[in-house]
């Protein structure tokens, strides 16, 4: 088998001699993302131990308490929902464009 480094790509990242993607997994950021992950939690439960009060709250119509922990989890939460959906539309806009470009290289190929 061979290394991704022998290999011959194209400029859209294939494998010349087999006209396949080029399976490389480096440059992922995958344990990056892991340790990035680790640090998060770890100060979130800092936090949350260090923020238990309850604090009042109005939005729109809503009034009350809650505690602050609660509060900080919920705007956390809120966040990442918004971040996953901006990042989900943007890869699915991506992905129509690069496939786009190389529908377009192989019509004007052949």
């Amino acid at each position: 088998m061979r290394k991704a480094d022998d290999m011959q790509t194209d400029d859209i990242g294939r494998d010349e001699s087999r006209n396949e993607p080029v399976r490389d997994s480096r440059g992922t950021g995958v344990m990056w993302a892991g340790g990035a992950v680790v640090v998060i939690v770890a100060l979130a439960v800092i936090a949350a131990v260090q923020n238990t009060q309850e604090v009042e709250i109005n939005f729109l119509w809503m009034d009350g308490t809650l505690p602050l922990v609660l509060l900080l989890l919920i705007a956390i939460g809120a966040t990442v929902v918004v971040t996953e959906a901006v990042g989900l539309v943007w890869r699915r806009r991506r992905r129509n464009r690069l496939r786009d470009r190389d529908e377009l290289k192989r019509l004007r190929a052949g």
